[in-house]
């Protein structure tokens, strides 16, 4: 059976079993309030696992799914994951779906993996500046991000020229082995710096990108764009604080990529 490979964050992933994982472990997870403004502690109780979005696409198609969606992922780990299988194992493979996330994430790859089984630690900030938001975000990282922010490490211009040069390159990576590819924004960048958009749409590889595999392009509302999870309303979430889609939400955006593929001819059983 060929193989559908799919890498994403968390929106994706199979995060039931992480979040049960954390309960286990007595890390408690922190939910934005937006009465108080500020993160706050949450519990939880131990939840089901269901069916992910790369099981469901692939029972539709009949590939056999491989998960490459780790929580917390930002775009460079999500191309690095699937641009390192894909030249391994392209012989096996006859979809890839990149599900990009929030172009504010830095990805640190450590040194206990492998060529074989990378790992990484990523930044997860919820600005570029907003240092008091970002204790809450990075907890015990937060000095390292206040570290490369304050020696000009991170920046919008540099996470935009990312995210067009992983898109394109694993566009014409998947062509050079005849394997088909789907991609989209699975969550949307915000707050967003002032000129972000502008430097957006005036990338010199802006017009590179493959339109016509991109759910959702230009991918920012701003610009009559959507992200994957953006249309789910509370009954696609795990709870009022975390966000992240439950069996329904899975459900639904698997339906919304599904109906891509086939509307565009992308792929058939």
């Amino acid at each position: 059976m060929k193989e559908l490979v799919l890498s994403g964050c968390s929106m994706t992933a199979d995060y039931i079993t992480h979040r049960n994982k954390l309960k286990s472990l007595g890390d408690g997870y922190h939910g934005f309030d937006e009465s108080l403004q500020k993160y706050i502690p949450m519990e939880w109780k131990i939840l089901h696992r269901h069916s992910i979005p790369v099981e469901i696409i692939g029972k539709h198609f009949g590939l056999k799914p491989i998960d490459l969606s780790n929580p917390g992922s930002g775009n460079l780990q999500i191309y690095n994951r699937l641009a390192d299988y894909v030249m391994r194992n392209h012989r096996n493979i006859d979809l890839v779906i990149a599900c990009w996330s929030s172009f504010m994430r830095c990805d640190l790859e450590t040194c206990r993996g492998s060529i074989i089984n990378p790992e990484y630690t990523t930044l997860i900030y919820s600005d570029y500046k907003e240092y008091h938001r970002s204790v809450e975000d990075l907890r015990d990282k937060h000095h390292i991000w206040k570290m490369l922010i304050d020696h000009g490490f991170l920046f919008a211009k540099k996470d935009i020229d990312q995210f067009f040069r992983n898109s394109i390159a694993l566009d014409a990576l998947c062509k050079s082995y005849d394997i088909e590819l789907v991609q989209c924004a699975s969550i949307m960048t915000a707050p967003l710096p002032s000129g972000f958009i502008a430097t957006f749409i005036d990338h010199p590889l802006h017009a590179e990108i493959n339109k016509m595999n991109f759910y959702g392009w230009p991918i920012f509302w701003d610009l009559g764009g959507k992200g994957l999870f953006n249309f789910l309303n509370n009954e696609g979430f795990i709870s009022e604080f975390d966000k992240h889609p439950n069996k329904r939400g899975h459900e639904l955006v698997s339906k919304k990529l599904i109906d891509f593929i086939c509307e565009r001819g992308i792929y058939e059983k």
